[in-house]
């Protein structure tokens, strides 16, 4: 596959699955990793239908398997943003597919909140911040705004205000705050940003 032969890597996965399916059935939970590379297959071809089709099938395996609720979060959390990944690539129909990346991407947020080891950390916080900038390509200013205070809240809480990432969401926050035609709070967040950047990079900081 890396070599781009991507016809044989399809053929072998294929019958990898075969095999897979007549000796531990159709909805065995190790079926999922075969179609999630049959998807990664063609994402580089740029078939995005079929891509989706095969994590469609992924998402299906996952939720019926409940035995361990907290790995099954996690899996279809993954699942769930590699199905928005594909849909944000995808140029037809360019805006129905956007509003259906959001929506999996906000099933991701939701399934990843609900894990304890991911809760308020970094990785959480950029799975927020790709749902952020989904929703500010689709129109939905006021919905990423929502999205990116959220962001700085963890932020704040892991680093404190004084902080470069902080800084930066603040200036993302100042720039939507813009678009929504929010002057005044734009105003207030970008003297903000300048309060925090001159007490991180001094008075002389460009």
């Amino acid at each position: 596959m890396e070599a781009g032969n991507y016809k044989d890597a399809l053929s072998l996965l294929e019958k990898s699955l075969k095999m897979n399916i007549e000796v531990l059935g159709g909805d065995h939970m190790s079926n999922a990793a075969i179609f999630t590379v049959v998807s990664n297959v063609y994402t580089k071809q740029k078939e995005y239908e079929k891509a989706l089709m095969q994590l469609k099938k992924v998402e299906q395996i996952y939720l019926q398997h409940s035995n361990d609720p907290l790995l099954q979060s996690e899996h279809i959390g993954n699942t769930y943003l590699e199905m928005a990944r594909v849909l944000n690539k995808s140029k037809d129909d360019v805006q129905s597919n956007l509003l259906e990346a959001i929506e999996y991407q906000s099933k991701a947020v939701e399934a990843f909140s609900g894990l304890e080891k991911y809760a308020d950390t970094d990785y959480l916080a950029g799975i927020i911040m790709q749902l952020s900038e989904l929703q500010d390509k689709a129109g939905q200013v006021e919905d990423a705004l929502e999205s990116l205070r959220v962001v700085e809240k963890i932020y704040k809480n892991n680093y404190s205000e004084v902080h470069a990432k902080t800084c930066k969401v603040k200036r993302n926050i100042s720039l939507l705050c813009l678009k929504s035609d929010r002057n005044d709070d734009a105003l207030n967040e970008l003297r903000e940003v300048e309060d925090l950047e001159r007490a991180l990079y001094g008075e002389s900081s460009t």
